[in-house]
């Protein structure tokens, strides 16, 4: 294991920055396989390797959305804000120098757009558009995101409170049988 965790970093420092997630991905699946003592040229893992591959790509840009949302649920400052007046509420948005992968991010009333460049590929020329208000918890306000109709970041990449209204499943919808009982 200790070789795997040297070989990464061996990789990290020669590929830095988000814009070497797939490979990323795909060197750090393929390493823990052989670290295991999987032979990965065999067939069978090719199937492992392309999936694996994908849940790893989905799960690094998710998180690298999070970190936006994050970064103005703890810089924001809510103090005196009035629940019935969302736009009201000036947010403390990202900025490009700490997120290399944003564009932009604007506020236009209690709707955040962010525009993506071209470092995590998927996300390029995309933006994500959320719409904010504010909810009583338990000790003071926090800010709640809904998703938009208007984004085209594909939905896989999203968490599921920023998915657009339209891509929501109803429990209806999950329901296996859809029988009454």
């Amino acid at each position: 294991m200790e070789l795997f965790s040297q070989r990464l970093e061996e990789f990290d420092k020669a590929h830095p920055g988000d814009q070497y997630i797939a490979e990323r991905c795909r060197f750090g699946i393929r390493a823990n396989l052989q670290a295991a003592g999987a032979d990965t040229d065999d067939p069978v893992y090719a199937e492992l390797l392309n999936t694996a591959d994908q849940a790893c790509i989905n799960y690094i840009i998710k998180s690298r959305l999070a970190e936006l949302f994050k970064h103005i649920h703890e810089h924001t400052n809510l103090d005196g804000a009035d629940a019935a007046k969302p736009g009201q509420i000036k947010l403390s948005l990202p900025a490009t120098e700490h997120f290399p992968f944003l564009k932009s991010a604007t506020q236009q009333g209690n709707t955040v757009e962010f525009t993506f460049n071209d470092i995590i590929p998927q996300l390029s020329g995309r933006k994500l558009v959320a719409t904010f208000g504010i909810e009583k918890g338990y000790s003071d306000n926090q800010l709640a995101f809904s998703g938009s109709d208007q984004t085209t970041v594909p939905h896989e990449l999203l968490l599921y409170n920023i998915l657009p209204p339209s891509a929501r499943h109803t429990d209806a919808e999950t329901d296996g049988d859809n029988t009454t009982d």
